[in-house]
């Protein structure tokens, strides 16, 4: 007879399951600094966009400025279970120094990781899929759980195994110089897409970040140096541009409107289209709106 938690008693299980080890599908593995598997994405930015377990819709552009701590782990995981207690302390240490926690959840029973979630106080969002295979996890070529990575503010990737010195690690990032509000570094390249068997190389999806050219074809001269394009998700499930727009940082989806400040006045930009490596906007409305195309460079 399968055993369950009564109401009252749910705190001790929780606690007795954040003692247990347990090993499934996805295991841990020796502890290393950087895993050497994970190495091409080492200095490089991530891009991510999700609706969160709780509805909230969560993009990696809204953590810039903060030291983000990507968590993948699982509800049925012994070994996530033992590192939850730091990775809670880590949170409850640092957040209001500017540090965030975003979870990549293996599960696939959205119950069991809500109740953990609730129980746990863990306030931060947490992607969900069914499927258990959370899409950047697999775009990362994550086979292992736990794995935490950790982002500097600019969202570059800094440790592919935050687990060891977790908040030494953090403290480090956080006492980086930065400035605030300042827009992502200007040279982006796309990580190298993996391989598939040695067949042809598989897309990735969260490329192509490029050195950006900035200079649309039909851009009238008082606005080139307002809006610029810092990079591109282009896939079967997400398309959406990465914005600088007199320097503040937005997203657009494809087809999407969006209200911005441009030279100190308010336009409406709309994203006509996106392309690999082309952005297509269109400033304003009737007959004065204009029409900008960007392109990442290769």
């Amino acid at each position: 007879m399968k055993m369950k938690c009564p109401i009252p008693i749910r705190g001790l299980c929780i606690a007795l399951l954040l003692m247990a080890v347990r090993f499934d599908a996805h295991t841990a593995e020796p502890i290393v600094e950087n895993d050497p598997r994970n190495a091409k994405w080492v200095n490089q930015p991530l891009a991510y966009r999700f609706q969160a377990l709780d509805g909230r819709i969560v993009e990696s552009d809204q953590y810039r400025g903060k030291v983000v701590l990507l968590d993948f782990w699982a509800t049925w995981c012994g070994p996530c279970i033992r590192e939850l207690p730091h990775v809670i302390d880590a949170f409850k240490k640092f957040n209001k120094a500017g540090f965030e926690i975003v979870g990549f959840s293996f599960d696939q029973n959205p119950n069991a990781l809500a109740t953990m979630v609730r129980d746990l106080g863990m306030t931060w969002p947490q992607s969900f899929d069914k499927s258990g295979q959370p899409a950047l996890a697999a775009q990362l070529g994550i086979e292992t759980i736990p794995s935490m990575w950790l982002l500097d503010r600019s969202g570059r990737v800094r440790f592919t195994n935050a687990r060891v010195d977790l908040e030494k690690k953090i403290q480090q990032l956080l006492d980086e110089p930065y400035e605030d509000g300042a827009p992502h570094p200007q040279e982006y390249y796309a990580a190298s897409a993996g391989t598939d068997g040695g067949k042809k190389p598989k897309a990735n999806p969260y490329a192509a970040w490029g050195r950006t050219t900035n200079q649309p074809t039909n851009q009238p001269a008082a606005t080139k140096a307002e809006v610029k394009l810092k990079g591109i998700i282009n896939s079967a499930r997400l398309q959406q541009a990465m914005l600088s727009v007199d320097g503040t940082s937005i997203t657009v989806e494809s087809g999407q409107s969006r209200n911005v400040t441009l030279d100190g006045k308010p336009v409406t930009l709309k994203c006509e289209s996106i392309a690999e490596k082309k952005v297509t906007l269109r400033l304003g409305s009737g007959e004065t709106a204009k029409t900008l195309d960007l392109v990442l460079a290769d």
